[in-house]
């Protein structure tokens, strides 16, 4: 979506729709490789191929599409702008350990994934994250709507 929508208001169109803000596990940027380290790359040559980021994009979102899309045929999950997901994860568990997820509504703060035009190529890597304010408005962070399946 062009416009700036706080976390809340991305939660609400969704649901509007039916639909809801993907969770941080269902977060396909990878295109189903947990190895992939872009949206449709781990080459760092080819990451002007698959994202729009800062030094490629000149601090400005572009429309979807005009990169390469990952392997699930998604444009845009890293760089352009990055995306509010539904759970605020508190931090990775130490090995062996559950992780655990708070409930957004508790917390002020969500989660958004996959780096943005006003980022350094680094940060649209498929395991970037960052905790912002819910009520964070900015056209750096925009959402998609997930669908549970029938």
């Amino acid at each position: 979506m062009g416009d700036s929508f706080r976390g809340d208001d991305a939660m609400d169109i969704c649901a509007f729709f039916g639909t809801r803000l993907p969770s941080e596990m269902e977060y396909v940027a990878a295109g189903g490789t947990a190895k992939q380290k872009y949206a449709g790359s781990s080459s760092d040559e080819l990451i002007d191929e698959y994202a729009h980021h800062r030094i490629n994009s000149h601090g400005q979102s572009l429309p979807v599409g005009q990169k390469k899309p990952n392997l699930f045929g998604l444009h845009d999950m890293s760089g352009n702008v990055a995306e509010w997901v539904n759970k605020y994860y508190e931090k990775y568990p130490e090995p062996g350990r559950t992780s655990i997820f708070d409930n957004p509504d508790e917390r002020d703060m969500r989660l958004v994934r996959g780096g943005s035009v006003s980022s350094e190529f680094h940060v649209t890597r498929t395991y970037w994250r960052a905790g912002t304010l819910r009520q964070m408005r900015t056209p750096s962070i925009g959402f998609r709507c997930a669908r549970d399946e029938e």
